[in-house]
């Protein structure tokens, strides 16, 4: 599979995202978020975290196409 890379997975009952820069290195765990804790967010904000993670790796290795991105962020889980 080719790098650089999102990987997005469940894991012991956590959604897991990692990133792969490239394939001599692994993968590295970014958020690592039980389902029990995720599903206490509204739909919205947990569309806002799972995909504002996404789009912040995006921009790390693709500075130009994300260049003007501002990636909105979601309040820290109560």
């Amino acid at each position: 599979m080719a790098a650089p890379r999102v990987e997005i997975y469940l894991h012991n009952n956590s959604l897991c995202i990692s990133k792969v820069d490239n394939e001599d290195d692994g993968k590295f765990l970014v958020v690592e978020t039980e389902m029990d804790e995720l599903k206490k967010l509204e739909p919205t904000d947990a569309a806002y975290k799972v995909g504002g993670t996404v789009l912040n790796l995006l921009r790390l290795w693709h500075t130009k196409e994300f260049k003007d991105w501002q990636v909105p962020t979601v309040p820290k889980i109560r």
